[in-house]
Order: structure tokens, then C-alpha cells, then sequence
């Protein structure tokens, strides 16, 4: 997230599990997101994108305790989850 220069706007329909979700553009236009799931159950979500392009996938990067280590998954669409207690950061696949 560190190389996102232009942060984005996100809206939110979910409600009952506490994300916390950073968006931004890298200098090479890649979107990016941060999402942290400080609850005790998993948040399920998906995304679209307001840019006019269609999501085909998801790069996600995830940390947890559970899991001890990164996870590293990719995610055929636009939508995904995140277990409780872990921080995923998300890279889109545009087409």
C-alpha cells in the first residue's frame, strides 16, 4: 500500500462484521486494498469497480495467526473472504 500515491473512495454495504478496508492506485495504475477483519467470524465481500473496467480476479496476499505464514491465492472473480482476525492485501486482475 506503501506505493499507492492516490488513495480511492470505497463504499461499504456490509454490515455486522468489523473490516476495515484502505484502497489506492500505484503509480502504474494497479489497484490495490488493504482489508482487515478485526472480528471473530469471516467476512465474505465482493467488488466492483467504478472505472468502467470488468474485474476477471483477485491477487490476494493473506496474514493471520492461525495460519503463521502468508497465503498467497488468487480468486477467479471479484468476490472473495476474509477470515476472522487476518489482514489481506488484495491486487486486482482488470481486464
Amino acid at each position: 500500500m506503501a506505493e499507492c500515491r492516490q488513495r480511492l473512495s470505497i463504499a461499504s454495504s456490509g454490515r455486522g462484521v468489523a473490516s476495515y478496508v484502505l484502497a489506492g492506485h500505484t503509480a502504474d495504475g494497479e489497484i490495490r486494498l488493504l482489508i482487515a477483519n478485526a472480528s471473530d467470524r469471516p467476512a465474505r465481500w465482493r467488488l466492483e469497480c467504478k472505472e468502467g473496467k470488468r474485474i476477471a480476479g483477485l491477487h490476494i496476499e493473506e496474514v493471520s495467526d492461525e495460519a503463521g505464514r502468508v497465503l498467497v491465492r488468487n480468486a477467479p472473480d471479484s468476490g472473495a473472504h476474509t477470515p476472522p482476525d487476518s489482514v489481506q492485501l488484495v491486487r486486482l486482475i482488470l481486464e
